[in-house]
């Protein structure tokens, strides 16, 4: 059975910092054990660097590190003491946003300086209840509007859906009689958040905040902790924290809830909440190749809106300066090349070696009154004469686009300029 907090447990472990008010905040009285956990004698390693952001509790400084190495990345940015015990990136990981304790106040981090400003908007549409209460945790959903809140009120975790831009939130539902110190979202939108009383992972419905047990962290945690999930890799990171200045970063698995080490913190002597910053998408490719105009008097261009990482699977093609209402399709070859007008075509193929087509149900475009077409690809599944094949980091693949046109009355085709991407 989980024990409660005692109400009179405030919000952050500040007694080395002469702050005895603050003293052990966000604990249960069955949490008073150091670090303990052989799983955490076991290093893992993360797959890519990623800039984590975020705000040292028990310092009281916002900074700034790395995935591959936390420690000795660590950066301290700008003195801030405030009581941020929220926060997360936007969707498009562009703006940090912070949420204060007590105040509810909005506030943004500057990931160059470190600067915590006022955005002039508080959370609005609390539901208050007795007890204690706490803000715990904020996370964005990936459809770019949706923010989730939690707080915790006695103990028990109150779940909000709403914007952070405005501060209007709306409450969703209890998750747990039990405080979950911190969320975070995936990209595909399933929710988790830690439970202080048992140092647990549970899984949250963004409906209704029910939580589904996952597993234990194999770490005692106590005081406020730190989550976010990597969308790039769809890994969970998280700053766990177990008191008197001990810690760990560490990778959580969404399957067990198991907690694997990837550095020791315990150096930093910091309680940090943090956030991510993963690359976001853009247009990414090199274009390559000489073109010719087409009967609109332009040359057609492609370009590929994504990231170049394999693993997250994010690439739309688009075709574009192309004659309206024209049918067309895109090629796609690991190589280079260069054929001037092939088969009779007033255009230049660009693509070398095996060259696939997307010709597939719904694959064939038309440009209709844009002038234009694209498709979302998928890079398992990439169209080779001899059937399909994946796409694997390091390797560079070519694309271009074909359509058909008509000079003078005359039927013919062209062809876009090529666009290379080297993928990772």
């Amino acid at each position: 059975m989980a024990i409660a907090p005692s109400p009179v447990h405030l919000r952050a472990e500040a007694e080395s910092r002469g702050r005895p008010e603050d003293h052990e905040a966000y604990t249960t009285p069955n949490m008073k054990t150091p670090l303990v956990s052989a799983l955490l004698l076991t290093l893992a390693a993360p797959s890519f660097a990623q800039d984590i952001f975020g705000y040292d509790i028990r310092g009281g400084s916002t900074f700034r590190s790395t995935s591959t190495d936390f420690v000795g990345d660590f950066t301290t940015l700008l003195p801030a003491n405030l009581p941020l015990f929220a926060i997360d990136f936007d969707a498009r990981a562009e703006t940090l946003y912070a949420v204060e304790d007590i105040t509810y106040a909005i506030n943004t981090i500057d990931t160059t300086t470190g600067q915590v400003t006022p955005t002039g908007n508080s959370v609005t549409g609390l539901v208050f209840g007795s007890g204690a209460i706490f803000v715990t945790g904020l996370t964005a959903s990936a459809d770019g509007s949706t923010w989730y809140l939690s707080r915790a009120v006695g103990n028990t975790t109150q779940i909000y859906e709403g914007d952070i831009t405005t501060g209007s939130f709306t409450f969703l539902g209890t998750i747990l009689n039990q405080v979950i110190i911190d969320i975070s979202m995936s990209k595909a939108g399933e929710m988790y958040g830690i439970s202080l009383n048992t140092s647990s992972l549970y899984q949250i419905s963004p409906i209704d905040g029910t939580a589904a047990f996952v597993g234990s962290l194999g770490y005692s945690v106590q005081f406020a902790q730190g989550m976010d999930f990597d969308w790039l890799t769809d890994t969970l990171y998280a700053t766990l924290y177990a008191g008197g200045g001990v810690g760990a970063f560490a990778e959580i698995d969404v399957n067990t809830g198991l907690a694997s080490n990837l550095e020791v913190t315990t150096a930093l002597d910091a309680e940090m909440e943090m956030a991510v910053q993963f690359p976001t998408d853009d247009f990414i490719g090199t274009n390559y190749c000489q073109t010719n105009p087409n009967s609109t008097g332009a040359s057609g261009s492609i370009a590929a809106f994504g990231n170049a990482f394999v693993i997250s699977n994010s690439v739309e093609l688009f075709a574009s300066n192309l004659p309206n209402s024209s049918f067309g399709f895109f090629l796609v070859g690991e190589n280079r090349g260069f054929v001037a007008n092939p088969g009779g075509s007033a255009g230049n193929l660009c693509v070398g070696g095996m060259i696939g087509r997307y010709v597939g149900m719904g694959e064939i475009q038309n440009t209709g009154p844009t002038g234009g077409f694209s498709l979302v690809i998928d890079l398992g599944m990439i169209p080779q004469p001899n059937g399909f094949v994946s796409v694997q980091a390091g390797e560079s693949w070519r694309f271009q686009a074909w359509h058909r046109d008509s000079v003078g009355g005359s039927a013919t085709s062209n062809f876009t300029d090529g666009l290379e991407i080297d993928f990772q």
